[in-house]
């Protein structure tokens, strides 16, 4: 079952995985890694094409935009 609108998918990624990070940046710490098809909650929060999710229970990080759809 999905999360709740608003969520991000994972999408494919070169790796096949993507990294969470700790801020709106490639060179943030990374926080997690997420696996394509995975579901999180979006934080309605967007800065310079990054995505911040709630990656686990009371966890916020940020992914690329590049890699994600955001369904609302």
């Amino acid at each position: 079952t999905p999360p709740a609108k608003p969520y991000v998918i994972i999408k494919e990624t070169p790796t096949g995985w993507l990294r969470v990070r700790t801020e709106p940046s490639s060179t943030a710490t990374e926080a997690a890694k997420v696996n394509p098809g995975e579901t999180f909650p979006y934080l309605n929060e967007e800065k310079s094409g990054w995505l911040k999710i709630e990656y686990e229970t009371d966890k916020a990080g940020w992914v690329s935009g590049v890699y994600v759809d955001l369904v609302k």
